[in-house]
């Protein structure tokens, strides 16, 4: 379970970071996307809620969900952009408390396809 909403987006980063390519670059809001010669990994911070599935989950504990993009480096590679999406399907089916159901291919402004992974992770509430 993640520690604290505050500081999820870097918790996340750094569970993932050692499980992905080192070439790969991580920028923290899909705003900023850019044209880059590597894959590069968008994380977009989107929601939170206090029930998983119509259930309410316990006092102190709510779901923050992120939408994951990893981006394949230049426009149009579609086998690229295919084996990035393998690359991190494989590095979060290694963490146990990250939620994903569904990834959804799309282009970028940059032109560069894209992998779409919406998920969810369970964190306490600190005060």
């Amino acid at each position: 379970m993640f520690s604290d909403p505050a500081t999820i987006r870097t918790d996340l980063r750094d569970r993932l970071k050692p499980l992905l390519p080192a070439n790969w670059r991580i920028i923290n809001n899909l705003s900023e996307a850019i044209d880059t010669v590597v894959t590069v990994l968008y994380f977009e911070f989107t929601e939170v809620s206090s029930s998983v599935n119509g259930t309410a989950l316990d006092r102190f504990t709510v779901a923050p969900k992120f939408d994951l993009v990893v981006a394949s480096a230049g426009a149009g590679d579609e086998d690229g952009a295919d084996a990035d999406l393998v690359t991190l399907a494989h590095a979060l089916q290694q963490c146990d408390d990250i939620y994903w159901d569904t990834a959804k291919k799309e282009r970028l402004s940059t032109g560069a396809l894209a992998w779409r992974f919406p998920l969810t992770l369970l964190s306490t509430i600190e005060e």
